[in-house]
């Protein structure tokens, strides 16, 4: 049987035959399909073809073309580019063997060359549906009932001619021709000289020309050629993409994300590295850039964005406040002798006075202490003329006999007045 797949939205198989001694200049890719499927088995053809290289056909409903008769014929049709499609298009066909039991099905992309008829062969072998041990099936993730085909198509393949797993757009069967093969309905295909041996254009897969500047997934077209792209040391994908892993720069893709990596988008780093200057590089330890989320290891500390030693005395406060005995957390440092804070070493403090392991608030000289108010240093609570108050003793500094405790007067020297007895210091 022979016909004519015409356009690509709404497909058509047109029964015009093609008629022996007929020269034409028609742009047309003909397809010739072979089966071993046995004889006995009932089996129809089925086909799709969608403008583009693409990696699968999709929900589009398949259009029937060839069903068996009682012989083992070589299925042939024509693809040609529909009234408002480029010469040099591309597409992708879809063929499937349907039978009762299984269907077998082959995808290939292909593109026109204007104003040439070239061919394209394919062989659906009854192999790809032979079924594999339940073990194998386990081992790949395939459910049941698993067949060479569902395998191949689980790993984004498709099952040749041979019943191997193949790049699911790259036929593998030989796209030129001697000059005869037979057509169901007409004794040969045509009788016009050389129109079987151009050879056929196969496009948009890695190491083949780019389909009118467009390649398949994985793949991006450069200088007219498709090539591997979106890993490390490989060129961009199209919109400046590349896989996981991997950043697209101006020299292509560059590994990203590992120490001394460039940071990945986003300025993501992996592990135990954070992006810094758009680098991926170690944190975590003293001296080095914070971890992810503000973390530190051994016991240090993220203080302004670097890991720092913390605990001790004017360090960083380690996480949730920690520090060492005798200081507390204030301010996110370790500090002691501040009121409020522990008295340094158990008594000193820089502000206010020790009283009970903290630093608080004093009073001052001839200040009331009759309510238990810490005295500043070096005052001590006692009785003056004023009350009870914080006064001065022996060698205290003082300004009027009422600041010094008991019987002590202020006293005034050559350098100075300080509380003192008369009887032994006064003059």
């Amino acid at each position: 049987m022979g016909g004519r797949a015409t356009g690509f939205t709404t497909l058509g198989i047109v029964a015009s035959l093609l008629c022996a001694g007929c020269v034409t200049q028609a742009t047309e890719v003909l397809v010739f399909v072979g089966t071993d499927v046995p004889l006995a088995v009932p089996m129809s053809l089925q086909i799709v073809v969608v403008r583009g290289v693409v990696g699968s056909v999709g929900t589009r409903r398949p259009r029937t073309i060839w069903t068996r008769g009682d012989v083992n014929d070589v299925v042939s049709f024509a693809i040609v580019p529909g009234e408002d499609d480029p010469r040099d298009g591309s597409f992708t066909l879809q063929v499937e063997a349907v039978t009762p039991d299984y269907t077998i099905r082959r995808l290939v992309s292909a593109a026109f060359v204007p104003g040439r008829a070239v061919t394209l062969r394919l062989f659906l072998t009854a192999r790809c549906a032979a079924e594999l041990p339940e073990a194998d099936c386990a081992a790949n993730f395939v459910s049941a009932p698993c067949t060479v085909q569902s395998l191949c198509e689980h790993m984004r393949q498709s099952c040749d001619e041979n019943g191997r797993c193949v790049d699911a757009m790259t036929p593998t069967m030989p796209v030129t021709d001697s000059g005869t093969m037979p057509r169901p309905d007409v004794p040969t295909v045509r009788d016009v000289p050389g129109v079987l041996d151009v050879p056929m254009v196969l496009c948009g897969t890695a190491g083949r020309p780019c389909c009118s500047g467009v390649c398949g997934s994985g793949t991006v077209c450069d200088t007219g050629t498709c090539v591997a792209c979106g890993r490390p040391a490989q060129p961009c994908c199209d919109g400046n993409s590349c896989s996981s892993g991997a950043l697209c720069t101006g020299s292509g893709c560059r590994a990203c994300g590992g120490s001394g990596e460039l940071c990945c988008s986003g300025s993501v780093c992996n592990g135990s590295t954070v992006c810094s200057g758009g680098t991926c590089v170690g944190c975590g330890t003293v001296g080095r850039p914070c971890c992810a989320g503000g973390s530190c290891s051994g016991g240090a500390s993220c203080s302004g964005g670097t890991c720092a030693s913390c605990g001790a005395q004017d360090q960083p406060c380690c996480a949730g406040g920690g520090c060492a005995a005798g200081t507390a957390c204030a301010a996110g440092f370790c500090r002691c002798g501040q009121v409020g804070l522990p008295c340094c070493l158990g008594f000193l403090c820089s502000s206010g006075v020790c009283a009970g392991g903290t630093c608080v608030t004093c009073t001052g000289i001839a200040g009331s202490c009759a309510a238990g108010q810490a005295c500043c240093a070096p005052t001590t609570c006692g009785s003056t003329s004023l009350g009870t108050v914080c006064c001065g003793g022996p060698a205290v500094n003082c300004t009027a006999s009422n600041q010094c405790c008991g019987s002590l007067l202020c006293c005034t020297y050559v350098d100075g007045r300080r509380c003192g007895s008369r009887a032994l210091v006064c003059p």
